[in-house]
């Protein structure tokens, strides 16, 4: 084959045609482009004489040109070897050689990217990132459960944020799975505490990290199954766990028989008392439809699969007032986002103080680290108020939003939320209720009646360990003792002077 330039340029860079002959082939002398590009200037020096050719094809590009020609020679020449061959077989075996080297830096390319990749998805902030974005997109599913559900992507989200703050701080941006040791995981607590975080929010964040750590054993992104055994929770102390309230039945017949004007209100609350006689998460509460339910021995029962745990319950309804729910509603319970849900069940129950005072007594609770951090904005803003510097628009919005909180509240010396004379945070007890207070209410009630006994109610609520459902028992110490002084005197054959009823 003779390879030639079809240009009039003297410098510069231009591509090389071939000429093209097989008398078995019935090719005659055609020309093709062979895409191979060469300097013009050195191309024709080298075409000049032998020796010019040598030289050329000794050099750094004349020698990588010259090799691709040859290929191109021995490719064409395999191809005529053969009974048959067209002019698109031989542009399609030219194109194949010039490329070869392309696609081969290609595949280097690739291979460099995948190790490259590989080796940056060690990285736990890397790794958490293609986490979060696998179980948002449902890529990633929780082993026997399927899908996370929404709140749990929440608290990963919120997750990346406090462990990205924490990365940053300690200048570990880059650090792999294999590097963290037990100094890492203390720091790591320290950071959790130092930032005023509830020790149920810490155990949280450490929970999160561990999983993500099984998770990079899993991909054999970490080789070492201690780093997953350092994020252990730790157990909460009474002044470090969030206030759990429940809702006794007089206060849910007071909830329920309060007069809204507002149909979303009537809503949330006929959802939430529901809850609170049927035990179910809120997850669960509004995806409860007619398909749910069905008559067993003339008892209404409602069947559903538990969104979180995928555990199948089937909840009896007996009490009047959950059947009423049921039937207003022609069992398919209206639907609401859990963020508006848990807004309008506290403006409902601090409207329910009216005919409900106990809705009002406060409660000794700990502030989160979002509302210490209001709190301390809210004193920097009125200091620099006060002081006389100018706000600007965005200052003055959040300055604006605080105050609301303030009177809310009832906020005093720079504080948002009400201090009693220990300087601790008290609240009212309708600010603390949301839309898990439901099920914490039906467990406590259901305990405190002594008709069903704790496996019954477990079975009703879903949970399979007995530690976990004995944290939904809100019985206050003063119940507590009336239940036992009525046992021990019900032991004497006194029990008739005992005000609290004992269930046979």
């Amino acid at each position: 084959m003779k390879y030639f330039l079809r240009t009039d340029k003297k410098k510069g860079e231009a591509v090389l045609y071939c000429q093209v002959y097989s008398k078995k082939h019935a090719i005659n002398r055609v020309k093709l482009q062979t895409g191979v590009k060469v300097d013009v200037k050195e191309w024709t020096k080298a075409m000049s004489s032998p020796k010019g050719y040598k030289t050329y094809s000794e050099s750094e590009d004349g020698k990588k040109v010259v090799e691709t020609l040859n290929l191109i020679d021995s490719a064409v020449a395999l191809l005529f070897d053969k009974d048959v061959a067209t002019m698109d077989d031989v542009r399609s075996t030219i194109l194949n050689v010039v490329c070869r080297e392309e696609k081969q830096k290609q595949d280097e390319q690739k291979a460099q990217d995948e190790k490259e990749k590989a080796e940056a998805r060690k990285k736990v902030s890397v790794l958490l990132d293609e986490f979060i974005e696998g179980i948002t997109s449902k890529e990633i599913l929780i082993k026997k459960r399927g899908v996370y559900s929404d709140s749990t992507i929440a608290v990963y989200l919120h997750f990346r944020g406090i462990l990205t703050e924490f990365l940053k701080k300690n200048k570990m941006q880059n650090i792999k799975f294999d590097d963290i040791t037990v100094t890492t995981a203390n720091k790591f607590t320290k950071f959790l505490s130092d930032k005023g975080l509830m020790m149920n929010t810490q155990n949280k964040m450490r929970n999160c990290l561990r999983k993500l750590c099984y998770f990079a054993l899993d991909e054999k992104l970490c080789t070492d199954i201690s780093v997953c055994r350092l994020w252990e929770s730790h157990e909460a102390s009474a002044k470090e766990s969030r206030t759990e309230i429940f809702l006794d039945d007089t206060e849910i017949n007071y909830l329920y028989s309060l007069g809204l004007s507002d149909r979303e209100m009537q809503q949330v609350r006929d959802v939430f008392v529901l809850a609170t006689l049927v035990g179910q998460r809120f997850s669960d509460m509004i995806a409860i439809d007619s398909d749910c339910f069905y008559t067993d021995m003339g008892v209404l029962n409602c069947r559903l699969t538990q969104q979180k745990t995928k555990t199948d319950v089937v909840i009896p309804i007996t009490e009047d007032i959950a059947v009423e729910i049921c039937e207003k509603y022609d069992y398919n319970l209206p639907k609401v986002s859990i963020q508006k849900f848990n807004v309008l069940i506290k403006e409902i129950c601090r409207r329910a103080m009216v005919v409900c005072p106990s809705f009002g007594d406060m409660f000794v609770t700990q502030l989160t680290a979002k509302e210490m951090h209001a709190e301390e904005s809210y004193r920097k803003l009125t200091e620099r108020k006060e002081s006389g510097v100018k706000l600007t628009e965005n200052e003055r919005k959040n300055l604006q939003k605080l105050s609301v909180m303030v009177q809310t509240y009832g906020g005093i010396n720079g504080n948002i939320y009400q201090r009693n004379s220990k300087g601790q945070v008290i609240r009212p007890k309708w600010s603390l209720v949301s839309s898990h207070t439901g099920r914490r209410s039906y467990v406590t009630n259901t305990l405190n009646e002594g008709v069903l006994t704790a496996q019954d109610i477990m079975s009703n609520t879903g949970h399979k360990s007995e530690k976990i459902f004995r944290h939904y028992d809100k019985t206050q110490a003063e119940m507590r003792a009336r239940q036992i002084a009525a046992k021990l005197l019900n032991k004497k054959g006194k029990a008739k002077n005992v005000e609290l009823k004992i269930a046979e």
